[in-house]
């Protein structure tokens, strides 16, 4: 009897025991999650978003963002009720490379979560560019040209930036010198203004001034290929054609290209075009007379070194152009840019100062004289954009916006202020500036902008939101 007691007894225990375990492992916590997180960059917090798996947890930074600033920093991260994580928060971490953290619930079951940053969304097919970064700045030591001016633009022709005058080139993504110059056998004096058309083939015409009285139009296939004559004219008196030239289109299909007539030392307001019919003879089309000091107040003399840019090889399309004026003693908010079609030029409609922030506000307002600016349209998933610089005695000023399409009156909201200023000096050859293009891709644009004297900036319009 008493065996048989202690038996039970025995039975009644190890039960009493079994049951006391299951019942206290069936209480652990089993969540392991991170329930948020974030990071300050820059003082600015970026919040992780978890990806669909569950397992990756991704912060958006802008591309071209600054490597070193996702170095040493310390998240902010929320995990779940008694739950313990490894590495500690508190302990600081390199985010360029993915992150792991661990974090264990209280049954010791173990999720292994993935930190690491993304860019922004992709923009949508046809809605236009995201961030625009930038890539580089060159002095003009660094690149290798005549640190007192004398390059009058700059034109890409294949992986080459071109200078115009002197036809040194540096390669377009490092903006390094190289030991090739374009191939200019056969131009009279020189080339003094360059252009990209639609196909990222170079086209450049020559100023009578210096080229023999040659207006002559040029284009290349290749940079080191004998340059193809498409144009000739004979200017040996009066208005000149050559001082700014610009293309839309393309060159070897249809395309139409423009340039100011220069007289009496400035433009005269006067653009010339010619259109350009299954890659053959261009033929000349209507001129448009742009006008002169309309909106300016008294001090304002005339447009100098106008530019022309049209946004389609359309003889309707909407066309850009520059209005520097000069305005001795007057504080003047950079260079103007307005639009409008070559049958409704009255109707030109105003493009807010050349430098604009990224809130859409003018910036700018300096003494001297503001002249020799550029303006660049081209077309970046499904969007017309303007690209536009000015200078005056002491600054540069640029800026890219979208047309009316994607901001109602294009009042110059910009697309990821890149670069501001450029420096430069008074007193340096032709003082000019100018712009061009290079259509990398589906998903980016390199821009470039030379100014006289102070060097070029190059920057990436992508397709990465910020």
């Amino acid at each position: 009897m008493k065996l048989y007691l202690k038996l039970l007894g025995a039975l009644f225990l190890g039960e009493l025991l079994l049951f006391s375990s299951c019942s206290q492992k069936d209480h652990f916590a089993t969540e392991n999650d991170i329930l948020s997180f974030s990071v300050t960059v820059n003082g600015e917090q970026k919040a992780g978003v978890k990806t669909a798996l569950g397992d990756t947890i991704k912060f958006k930074m802008a591309p071209g963002f600054d490597a070193t600033t996702l170095k040493g920093l310390t998240p902010s991260i929320y995990i779940s009720g008694y739950s313990t994580i490894s590495p500690l928060p508190s302990e600081p971490q390199d985010f360029n490379e993915p992150v792991k953290y661990s974090v264990t619930a209280q049954d010791g079951t173990i999720h292994e979560w993935t930190i690491k940053w993304s860019y922004g969304d992709r923009v949508k097919d046809g809605e236009g560019g995201g961030a625009t970064i930038p890539l580089w700045y060159k002095s003009p030591e660094q690149l290798g040209i005549n640190t007192t001016g004398l390059e009058s633009s700059i034109g890409i022709c294949g992986d080459y930036l071109v200078f115009s005058r002197s036809n040194k080139t540096v390669n377009k993504n490092t903006g390094e010198p190289t030991d090739t110059k374009l191939n200019v056998t056969g131009v009279p004096g020189q080339i003094y203004y360059f252009a990209n058309d639609d196909k990222g083939n170079l086209v450049g015409c020559t100023l009578p001034a210096i080229s023999s009285g040659k207006f002559n139009v040029y284009k290349w296939t290749s940079i080191d290929q004998v340059p193809q004559l498409i144009y000739t004219e004979d200017h040996t008196s009066g208005g000149m054609p050559g001082r700014k030239f610009d293309i839309a289109g393309d060159v070897n299909a249809t395309a139409i290209f423009s340039t100011n007539m220069y007289e009496s030392g400035k433009s005269n307001g006067t653009i010339r075009r010619w259109k350009i019919t299954g890659g053959g003879a261009p033929t000349e089309i209507s001129s448009v007379v742009i006008p002169i000091g309309e909106e300016y107040p008294a001090t304002a003399t005339a447009i100098q070194w106008q530019a022309f840019a049209m946004s389609a090889p359309d003889e309707n399309a909407r066309f850009y152009t520059t209005v520097p004026a000069l305005l001795w003693g007057t504080i003047y908010s950079g260079i103007v840019v307005k639009y409008g079609t070559p049958d409704n030029v009255q109707a030109l409609s105003k493009f807010r100062g050349s430098f604009v922030q990224d809130d859409g506000s003018a910036g700018g307002g300096y003494w001297g004289n503001i002249i020799h600016g550029h303006v660049s349209a081209f077309d970046f998933n499904g969007k017309t954009y303007v690209a536009a610089c000015g200078l005056s005695w002491s600054r540069y000023t640029y800026c890219v916006a979208a047309d009316e399409d994607l901001f109602p009156g294009c009042i110059g909201k910009n697309i990821g202020y890149w670069y501001g200023e450029i420096p430069y000096a008074s007193g340096i050859g032709n003082g000019t500036s100018s712009i061009t293009v290079s259509n990398e891709n589906n998903d980016s644009m390199l821009i470039y902008v030379y100014v006289e004297g102070g060097g070029v900036a190059c920057g990436k319009m992508t397709r990465y939101e910020r």
